[in-house]
């Protein structure tokens, strides 16, 4: 399958995506009945807080589009930068996952492969991770994510409004 990489920046002030595009990969998110665990810390709530997110300058936005229609599969950012490590948030949207594992390598390779004045923006991507989100913490691990581990009562469970433990992983460069 082939897919572009898309960031959500502005030439010549006009910006790659609309706000309705942006709206619609929230509500695609929820429609597929993951944004709550996307934005479990409660970041975005709903479409026009996504849109928010997404605008922000502390934030690296992206879109995974297939190159035969323009569908879009995934979306991914990177945040919260330190030194030269980022934290990647990222979600895969139901018809692409069966292609899952090479959107996320793609998306961290695409990271890394960012520079500035040729030296690398990032020599290291870290997540945050619910605990009890197995499945997720699994899936990274098995594309050459790995755990750093837990942090109890770091991620903070908007649904529930208590502090739960966190799984830290990373993601290595190479």
């Amino acid at each position: 399958m082939g897919y572009d990489i898309v960031p959500f920046i502005y030439i010549d002030g006009v910006p790659t995506f609309t706000d309705s595009e942006i709206m619609a990969l929230y509500d695609r998110m929820e429609v597929e009945g993951f944004a709550n665990d996307v934005f479990g810390q409660g970041d975005a709530n709903n479409r026009t807080e996504f849109l928010d997110l997404v605008k922000s300058k502390n934030n690296m936005f992206h879109v995974m589009l297939s190159q035969d229609g323009g569908a879009h599969l995934a979306v991914f950012w990177v945040n919260r930068f330190e030194m030269k490590t980022a934290r990647m948030h990222f979600f895969i949207y139901k018809e692409a996952r069966c292609f899952s594992d090479q959107l996320i390598n793609s998306a961290a390779k695409y990271i890394y492969g960012l520079e500035h004045n040729g030296e690398p923006l990032f020599t290291m991507i870290v997540g945050v991770v619910k605990s009890t989100m197995v499945h997720v913490i699994n899936y990274i691990c098995r594309n050459g994510g790995a755990v750093a581990g837990e942090i109890p009562d770091y991620y903070w469970d908007a649904l529930s409004g208590k502090p739960t433990a966190a799984t830290i992983v990373y993601y290595p460069r190479n």
